[in-house]
């Protein structure tokens, strides 16, 4: 009896000797640790064992990991849960859910752990087929009143883009805590539903939850994305009455809110009243400067992030390089990438990425070639450049340069098919588009969500519904769910041929709120048409979701000018 009480005191001590080293990050003693135990023969106790795991994967060893779980004689379900947990935490997703199948193949039952982190990994994979799968399997064995899987699965459905779902897990958890409300809020604001966000908020209120900062911070990203800047200026308001303002995150997002709606003198008093500065605001704020085209301003905030935050950063450059880019002055980002070399830093294949970015929003061709050749030269000739490049000469109107690159490149990704059919798309060449379409599957690459974009594009363009619903169809059949812009293709195409009655019954039908795209596509169709009605109840949908959108403001006007026309005559 002592012997085995002194087995387990050895026991629990090696445990919490190995979770300091995990804890201090000292690798080196985690090795000796490592050592000592095998020499006591106690690796093979189940509980050492997975702290061995667990320390190997905090310190990024991974295959040293996986030798642990290898060598264990005893596999119970906490050692897989570590393994899965392990490989999810270093971003080795699909490893994962492999693990997580070899172990039910194997006759073992996972627990909530166990799906939580699988959700997760699917999640960050995309696998919306997966993550579905594995949620009815959640609600077989009784797991979906669980809160913390109930929040895991509201954060995977709306990374999926699929908040009709999420918010259907939210509602049916029997308990809600705050993370509950940020992660549906979160779902909100990353999908560009502001209004949903406020809403939430303002239910939250009534429900007596105490919204924290990172609800206030989803809704500031909810009025960032609907432009509504006088309900961002009262959640400011509110914030600085419950004392949250000085928070080093709810600043930064205040900053980026004020960039993001034009009023850079109230960004910059946010941030100069900030405290402690880090690299975020400043990217911000010198971004927006950038996108308004202040020169003078951008090189004040180089100088003041420089004496606080230490030297430029190459994220800090690449944002005002794309920033530049997204402008078209491809002028002013070609002299950001001359100062950047200036200070010192070389440029990588994102700086490169921009530049030609720059190149293709200007259509400044000869610059573009140029910055291809440099790109090539200095060996940046990678699959993300060379799709840039792609885009660029298609842009351009240069379709040759960008079929002869994708041509030349000894391998090819579904991204560089896309960033050429995109550019035929562009042009209305159906036929190529359909050519690259078979030429990818006869190289074995499978179509994406943008694949099927640029297909349904040109479908919707020529007037071919039914092959716009095949195509959709085939789309749910290889597990990628349809978005807005998938379905706007089918409600474009039905406007554009004057089936305004279906194209609305299509909308009231769709799985997905298809926000503005659609219902901008319907108003536009109903001046055309000169439908009155169904224009009335597409510009209310509108200006719901977009209280500012000046066009449909205009179409309307002109749609009630028409009518007051016609009326005239009879």
């Amino acid at each position: 009896m002592m012997i085995t009480e002194g087995v387990e005191l050895s026991t629990h001590i090696y445990v919490a000797l190995l979770k300091t080293c995990i804890n201090m990050k000292w690798i080196a003693r985690g090795y000796t640790l490592h050592a000592q135990i095998v020499m006591e023969n106690l690796h093979l106790h189940p509980f050492i064992n997975t702290t061995l795991l667990h320390m190997y994967f905090k310190f990024g060893m991974i295959v040293e990991a996986r030798d642990i779980f290898d060598s264990s004689q005893f596999r119970d379900l906490i050692l897989w849960t570590a393994l899965i947990t392990g490989y999810v935490e270093q971003d080795k997703c699909q490893e994962a859910l492999d693990c997580f199948d070899q172990m039910q193949e194997e006759g073992m039952v996972p627990d909530p752990v166990t799906y939580v982190c699988c959700l997760k990994a699917c999640a960050v994979l995309g696998n919306a087929a997966k993550g579905m799968e594995m949620h009815r399997d959640v609600v077989r064995l009784g797991f979906d009143s669980n809160r913390i899987v109930g929040n895991t699965l509201v954060d995977m459905y709306s990374r999926f883009g699929m908040l009709t779902d999420a918010k259907e897990v939210f509602e049916k958890l029997p308990e809600k805590d705050i993370v509950s409300w940020n992660t549906i809020a979160t779902g909100y604001a990353e999908n560009g539903l502001g209004a949903e966000v406020l809403a939430l908020l303002q239910r939250m209120k009534m429900e007596g939850v105490e919204p924290d900062t990172i609800t206030f911070v989803c809704c500031l990203r909810g009025c960032s994305s609907m432009r509504a800047i006088e309900k961002g200026q009262e959640l400011h308001a509110e914030l600085v009455k419950e004392g949250l303002e000085s928070d080093q995150f709810v600043s930064s997002t205040l900053v980026d809110f004020y960039v993001k709606s034009e009023k850079l003198e109230e960004a910059r008093e946010i941030l100069d009243g900030m405290v402690m500065r880090d690299i975020v605001p400043w990217t911000a704020m010198v971004t927006g400067y950038a996108e308004h085209g202040c020169d003078d301003e951008v090189l004040d905030c180089y100088s003041l992030m420089q004496a606080e935050t230490g030297p430029l950063t190459m994220a800090t450059i690449s944002s005002v390089i794309f920033a530049y880019a997204e402008q078209g002055e491809a002028e002013k980002t070609y002299w950001q990438f001359v100062h950047m070399q200036e200070q010192g830093l070389l440029p990588n294949s994102s700086i490169f990425v921009g530049l030609l970015v720059a190149c293709r929003n200007s259509y400044t061709l000869q610059l573009g070639k140029i910055v291809h050749a440099l790109s090539f030269r200095l060996s940046f000739g990678d699959i993300i450049v060379a799709t840039a490049a792609i885009n660029m000469y298609a842009s351009c109107g240069s379709m040759v340069h960008a079929h002869t690159l994708l041509n030349a490149l000894p391998f090819k990704k579904v991204i560089t098919w896309n960033a050429l059919m995109t550019g035929y798309a562009h042009h209305g060449n159906s036929k190529l588009v359909f050519g690259l379409l078979k030429d990818m599957q006869h190289e074995l690459i499978a179509p994406d969500e943008i694949t099927f974009l640029n297909v349904l594009s040109v479908c919707s363009h020529s007037g071919l519904y039914n092959e716009v619903l095949d195509y959709l169809e085939d789309m749910w059949h290889r597990g990628i769910y349809p978005n807005v812009k998938h379905y706007t293709c089918l409600i474009g195409l039905l406007c554009r041929t004057g089936q305004l009655d279906e194209a609305m019954a299509m909308l009231n039908m769709l799985p997905i709120d298809t926000g503005l795209m659609s219902w901008h596509a319907v108003l536009s169709a109903c001046y055309k048409l000169g439908s009155m009605k169904l224009g009335k109840h597409a510009f209310d949908h509108v200006v719901s979701m977009d209280e500012d959108h000046g066009a449909a403001y205009i179409l309307m006007s002109n749609v009630y000018s028409d009518s007051e026309i016609k009326d005239e005559m009879k």
